[in-house]
């Protein structure tokens, strides 16, 4: 372990990976909703500031590491930035309106793609984002246990906006300051992955005295596995079982079997494949609400199986809306609904679909699910390319798209990820060793 630590010491680059990484999740992290920053006419939001502040500290002092080769796979990222111009020009709503809306889609969704694809597409920097993604994770610890105990209170505090919906029976689930208390479980599911993995990858180089390293980042990745639970997040729950098996099924394989390769890649697609199976076959009409809900009351609670039902409806409505739109949308956020009895809908998807169509919709699986495919179709090499922090970020995208279903996508540390793992599947490098 101890040489990969000391290589984190080299000057120019690594620390600059540390500063840039360290800047957007500190900024991602610890910004209350609501905060923005004004300079005369200039209005930068939280968002913004994720984002393009990262972005100008790269330009501004490593700006050739911006000059990226792009490829084929960036295709689809392109097009769906693209996509409010298309959409909006195609549905009358102006070229001033549209072209505002597509840079506002670069900036949110582009940069820290490009953040990502620039800086991340080596496994050193991988790691390197893997610890400060740990470091920030162990310093969210503290809001987040406190508002387990005590409720969602601290958004209040900062801005007066009330969070609702997070009562869990005596405790409560938390979201600090980012969007939903769903993004913040699937932050530590992501955490939880990366110290496993991190520690099972390198428990094997370590000298004795150095074994506290191994047991420090399994108590990490295990503390990390308790915030989820003790959020009581069903959805994030499953998710970590689901992760975690197969990342005991990979750092378990001493021997890198290929049978077990062969479980774990299987795994990994048929995750990736979940969210436009669910979406095909709900357009077709073969997962009905009906269906649905007669299965779920068989596993969950009444009240789980209901709002599931109503989550559902919500989607037929939208379908029968959606009729001479269904490729390039409204054109605008919410124009669906104008003159229209509605219900309230959830899954980005949906989101998508309704403002700039099914256009944008296949451009987002195709830029997230592309880049998972082609990196476990070149089969990891053995056990050190499966506890990768690539394999870790394509696990975790896969199980991001499921929960996008009903959850949100599109966090800037998503996108980071999508970033980095194309560039490493173009790179072709695993953890710093060339394939």
């Amino acid at each position: 372990m101890a040489q990969y630590f000391k290589g984190l010491s080299v000057p120019g680059i690594a620390r600059f990976v540390f500063l840039v990484t360290g800047l957007l999740f500190f900024l991602w992290l610890f910004l209350p909703p609501g905060f923005f920053l004004k300079f005369g006419p200039v209005t930068l939001r939280r968002e913004d500031l994720v984002r393009l502040l990262p972005l100008a500290i790269v330009a501004i002092f490593q700006p050739r590491s911006l000059l990226v080769r792009w490829h084929w796979i960036d295709i689809p990222v392109f097009i769906y930035c693209l996509c409010p111009l298309l959409c909006g020009l195609a549905n009358n709503v102006g070229w001033q309106y549209s072209i505002w809306a597509t840079t506002k889609e670069f900036g949110y969704w582009f940069v820290p793609y490009l953040l990502g694809r620039a800086l991340l597409a080596d496994g050193q920097n991988q790691f390197r984002l893997g610890l400060v993604l740990m470091t920030a994770a162990l310093g969210y610890v503290p809001p987040t246990v406190f508002e387990i105990v005590y409720g969602p209170v601290l958004t209040s505090w900062f801005t007066g906006q009330e969070v609702l919906g997070a009562v869990r029976g005596t405790t409560f689930k938390p979201s600090v300051f980012l969007s939903s208390g769903f993004v913040l479980t699937m932050f530590y599911v992501l955490a939880a992955f990366t110290a496993l993995a991190i520690g099972w990858r390198y428990a094997s180089s370590l000298v004795p005295r150095e074994r506290r390293w191994f047991a420090a980042l399994l108590s990490t990745s295990v503390l990390f596995a308790l915030v989820v639970v003790a959020s009581k997040s069903l959805g994030s729950i499953i998710f970590l079982c689901i992760g975690m098996a197969l990342l005991l099924v990979v750092c378990t394989n001493a021997t890198g079997a290929s049978g077990r390769g062969l479980l774990v890649r299987l795994s990994v697609i048929l995750l990736a494949s979940v969210a436009p199976l669910y979406i095909g076959l709900r357009l077709s009409g073969l997962i009905s609400t009906q269906r649905v809900h007669s299965v779920a009351i068989l596993f969950a609670s009444a009240e789980r199986a209901d709002s599931l039902a109503y989550r559902l409806r919500a989607e037929d409505l939208l379908f029968r809306r959606m009729e001479g739109h269904w490729w390039l949308g409204w054109g605008k956020w919410g124009s669906w609904a104008q003159g229209a009895s509605v219900m309230d809908i959830d899954g980005f998807w949906l989101f998508a679909w309704t403002r700039t169509g099914m256009l944008s919709v296949v451009a987002w699986l195709a830029m997230v699910t592309i880049p998972i495919v082609l990196f476990v179709l070149k089969r990891p090499d053995g056990k050190s390319g499966y506890a990768s922090l690539s394999f870790i970020f394509a696990l975790f995208l896969a199980l991001s798209l499921i929960d996008s279903m009903f959850n949100y996508f599109g966090e800037a540390t998503q996108m980071l990820l999508v970033g980095s793992l194309t560039g490493s599947v173009l790179s072709g490098t695993t953890y710093g060793t060339p394939r």
